[in-house]
């Protein structure tokens, strides 16, 4: 990843003021029924930007944030139980804040206990095997980094589908642990993934353009003057709209603000927040 620029920063940190004006609607909702799974996935997903920033030059925000996020978790482990939760068929996602938070903080969960005997079982997918990855029940390096060969193998360096690009950006997650660790065998499409961040950030598809530049830095691939491309159309949407709307095709509503934009915003601040290592 290329140095940051300044610009870059200065929309990160326009970033980081909005989730944290808005840090209350990232809290679980713990709702019962079939809808656990959505009603932690935005703490979650704050709480992996937290933990994949935490040890980058931009240390101070994702610390303070862990420790705003804490009660929070805590609340979540007394509220719905870890071994209530171990029940569930997507387990070890649902968990998976708890291995972050407990990372970033320093800090033992109540429910460490608990939480660790569920993510001793093996999940069935890479997400969850992911979450074990974090709690250090397993290694998924090596089955992520084979989905990833999987993937490319098939790859002209045509046109793609969206979720082909999806499946990528989060194989290159798995792999490096979130920028925690280095692929173990580099992949040369670095140049041509930046080319399709450059194209979706040109087309205004800015959660997958983020996706994409996040996923080239955590895997510390080179770009190249595209991806630079994508960056700057991305901090110059967030500096403009305070944001970035995950869909331009979904108006965005009172009602529907936090929902349209939760997603987009986190992964671009971690896409613009500077030198990743």
């Amino acid at each position: 990843m290329a140095a940051a620029s300044d610009t870059w920063r200065e929309a990160a940190a326009t970033l980081c003021h909005w989730v944290d004006a808005r840090l209350e609607r990232f809290r679980p909702a713990v709702s019962a029924g079939p809808n656990l799974l959505r009603d932690v996935t935005p703490f979650t997903e704050l709480s992996m930007i937290v933990y994949a920033l935490a040890p980058t030059r931009f240390r101070i925000w994702p610390a303070t944030t862990a420790e705003r996020l804490w009660p929070m978790l805590e609340e979540l482990g007394a509220r719905r139980p870890p071994e209530t939760i171990g029940r569930h068929p997507r387990s070890a996602e649902l968990l998976l804040a708890f291995p972050l938070l407990e990372d970033v903080t320093g800090r033992r969960s109540l429910c460490h206990d608990e939480v660790a005997r569920v993510m001793g079982e093996p999940a069935s997918m890479l997400d969850g095997e992911l979450a074990r990855d974090i709690a250090g029940a397993t290694d998924c390096r090596e089955a992520a980094e084979r989905e990833l060969a999987r993937l490319l193998d098939t790859w002209d360096g045509g046109p793609t589908t969206t979720s082909w690009t999806y499946a990528v950006t989060h194989a290159l997650f798995y792999a490096t642990k979130l920028g925690r660790r280095r692929l173990a065998s580099p992949t040369a499409y670095g140049p041509a993934l930046g080319t399709l961040a450059r194209r979706a950030a040109e087309a205004r598809r800015w959660d997958l353009a983020a996706e994409l530049l996040v996923a080239l830095a955590w895997a510390r691939l080179d770009g190249g003057r595209d991806a630079d491309a994508g960056r700057d159309a991305l901090a110059a949407v967030a500096l403009e709209e305070g944001s970035v709307l995950s869909d331009p095709r979904v108006p965005t509503t009172h009602a529907n603000e936090f929902e349209s934009r939760y997603h987009a915003t986190v992964v671009a601040l971690a896409a613009l927040a500077g030198d990743q290592r």
